[in-house]
């Protein structure tokens, strides 16, 4: 069996084809023997994370990955598939439901992004392929038009969700709008607070300062040398204010754990921008900053993902930060979070 060429061929395939898709790796090999350890621990560690009321990795990917990634209809074709392929004990079948090791390395993990399903998708839709076929022979003479009744019902769910979210993607990000605003309108120097999660924020260019600060630590070329040696302007000093994931990503002397009036003053903020969502592990704004802003400032701007008066139920993968929903599309106008743009009374 070690010595069947088509083995060596097999894995010889296996290795070519992850270095061309990922090039990047032999041109930052270092970078990513760094890496590797910590992705390796998220997926292969027990420690359940994020992983809401369902609890098991392997329960989350069947019960909401599949279920929004492929749709329900071409996920139960791909159960079916599997269960035929098995009781058929073909070695075809048997070396596609192989595939499904990778299956229980990522449900195990403590990261479950649905994202990380995508490569089991092309054995999935040849099971599944498989198992649609092997109905319709069970048909006789109906076979040709409930194959195509079959595969009719099965794509009409991801077909409608492929649209929608191809045409939100083509709309500008509230992130993009409330950074083009800030640029118009915001002198550069000046100091902002953010608040509501750092995935959320729109894309400001920070002070030569904040770049400083933050390329101490960092060994060679990288984003923010390369921003210092060529800067853009207007420029802005960025304070973030409250609850911040991933906090690692945010330098300690421009964030705040706890906020007031008084810090904002102390700090000499004239902007505060906030971000919400449904997706509220990574945009979610606070009742006491709520409060303060209520009370002591006035919005000057506005970016609402969802259309006005609309009543919006949008289905996100709730651990990542991509702010376009899987399903549930009605009343959702474009990618992002809510931001609220608010000038301090003086």
């Amino acid at each position: 069996m070690a010595l069947d060429p088509y083995l060596w061929v097999a894995a010889f395939a296996t290795v070519a084809a992850f270095f061309v898709t990922s090039p990047y790796i032999l041109i930052d090999w270092k970078g990513f023997l760094r890496s590797f350890p910590r992705v390796s621990e998220n997926i292969l560690g027990s420690e359940e994370y994020s992983r809401g009321a369902y609890g098991s990795g392997w329960l989350y990917h069947v019960i909401f990955s599949f279920r929004y990634g492929l749709g329900l209809g071409m996920e139960l074709l791909a159960l079916g598939g599997m269960v035929w392929a098995a009781l058929r004990r073909r070695p075809e079948g048997l070396v596609l439901l192989s595939f499904f090791v990778y299956f229980l390395f990522i449900g195990n993990g403590r990261w479950v992004f649905t994202r990380y399903t995508i490569p089991m998708v092309p054995v999935m839709l040849i099971l599944g392929a498989g198992f649609v076929v092997w109905l319709g022979d069970r048909c006789g003479r109906l076979r040709v038009p409930a194959l195509w009744g079959l595969v009719g019902l099965v794509l009409a769910g991801p077909v409608y969700g492929v649209a929608r979210l191809d045409r939100l993607l083509l709309r500008e990000d509230t992130r993009l709008l409330a950074s083009a605003w800030v640029r118009e309108h915001i002198p550069d120097g000046t100091t902002l607070a953010l608040h509501g999660g750092y995935s959320g924020e729109p894309q400001l260019p920070e002070s030569e300062e904040m770049l400083r600060e933050r390329a101490k630590g960092q060994a060679g070329p990288n984003r923010d040398t390369y921003l210092l040696e060529h800067p853009v302007h207007p420029r802005y000093n960025l304070v973030r204010f409250g609850r911040f994931y991933p906090a690692d990503r945010v330098l300690d002397g421009w964030m705040e754990r706890e906020y007031d009036l008084t810090a904002f003053r102390s700090r000499g903020i004239s902007y505060v921008v906030t971000q919400e969502s449904p997706l509220r592990t990574y945009a979610r704004m606070d009742e006491g900053m709520r409060a303060i802003l209520e009370a002591h400032a006035t919005p000057v701007a506005v970016f609402d993902p969802f259309s006005p008066g609309s009543s919006p139920r949008p289905v996100y993968d709730s651990i990542d930060a991509f702010f376009v929903p899987m399903a549930g599309f009605s009343g959702v106008e474009r990618p992002g979070p809510k931001i609220a743009i608010y000038r301090l009374d003086r």
